[in-house]
């Protein structure tokens, strides 16, 4: 089918960007990567603000976004912060007119953001490098259709009306590269405090109370007005209802070792559709990052193994994926 035949709502102005003419997707029994965009109800988000290495970001935007691009994107690390967050979401479906239909699924998932900015059109993103999630359908269409680097882990993510004492990602890794090595499960990520857990508290009904109180707590902490750190851009964006993230969506040749045969740059807008509530955390925390061959978290941001973070928060929160804009796409073929 073309692009041409599809309904025109569906499809963003940035689909004029790519082929002119796609095949159509050949629905099968068992596929699980559904059409999009998709919508997520009542989600409970933990975000952890940690210090990282802005030089070790740098690196990390060259090699994914820019020389892959060709230098025909630009994007530098916006700070010297990621944002860890634990993501408990009861609800997510497509809101395809056909695909909403079929029903939703369950999905707890852990990331790891930093905000970066493209250097030539003075814009931000959020650019993943991490992110794991406990099932198969998130994954499978998180990959496939947007290029989110989503990994298959076990998640605790307690959802009470106390701050949560534990969270933590386990997954199937390799703790060491060597020829003999066996890739195991390994507890990858965790984030803890000290008992009695306290309750949730100073809950926002707004993301503009969220930002506000942000905001004091950063004058507080560092003395002065950081507009970009990262819980200062994510609330504003929170604030406008738009979260754009950045991603390369790519997959290995089945022919030719070490190559690609589809790469791009995507920018996918997370729109927030209704914020519920949410506050700050106690300060208490702790975050550790395992030491992991497979998982180089530590060194590939260049975060501590294990830090406090500078600002702990909750939120609750509705959101909607939207479909991709192409950045850049690469071109060729065997020809």
């Amino acid at each position: 089918m073309s692009q041409k035949s599809q309904p025109q709502f569906l499809l963003p102005a940035s689909a004029r960007n790519s082929t002119a003419d796609l095949p159509a997707f050949v629905e099968h029994g068992g596929e699980i990567a559904n059409r999009h965009p998709a919508d997520a109800i009542n989600s409970r988000m933990y975000g952890f603000v940690v210090d990282a290495d802005q030089t070790v970001l740098n690196r990390y935007c060259d090699r994914v976004f820019n020389k892959p691009s060709g230098g025909t994107e630009h994007w530098r690390a916006a700070g010297g912060e990621v944002l860890v967050n634990f993501v408990d979401i009861p609800t997510m479906g497509s809101i395809d007119p056909l695909d909403r239909q079929l029903g939703v699924c369950a999905e707890r998932e852990a990331a790891i953001w930093f905000p970066v900015v493209d250097t030539e059109r003075d814009r931000f993103a959020w650019a993943i490098p991490y992110m794991y999630v406990d099932s198969a359908l998130a994954l499978a269409g998180g990959r496939e259709v947007y290029g989110f680097p989503k990994q298959l882990g076990v998640l605790d993510i307690p959802r009470t009306s106390s701050a949560p004492s534990l969270l933590s990602v386990d997954t199937v890794t390799l703790a060491h590269f060597a020829p003999d090595s066996v890739a195991t499960n390994h507890r990858v990520i965790t984030v803890s405090r000290p008992e009695p857990q306290s309750p949730l508290s100073l809950p926002w009904s707004h993301p503009a109370e969220a930002l506000g109180s942000i905001g004091q707590a950063l004058m507080s902490a560092v003395g002065g007005a950081h507009h970009n750190t990262p819980e200062a851009l994510f609330f504003g964006q929170m604030v406008k209802e738009d979260i754009p993230m950045l991603l390369l969506k790519q997959f290995r040749d089945a022919h030719q070792q070490g190559a690609a045969c589809y790469q791009a740059l995507l920018r996918v807008d997370m729109g927030v559709t209704r914020f519920r509530t949410g506050g700050l955390l106690p300060s208490d925390y702790s975050v550790t990052f395992a030491a992991l061959d497979g998982q180089p978290i530590a060194r590939e941001l260049g975060v501590e193994s294990t830090v406090r973070p500078r600002l702990a928060f909750w939120l609750e929160f509705d959101f909607v994926v939207q479909l991709a804009h192409i950045l850049w796409e690469a071109t060729g073929g065997r020809g």
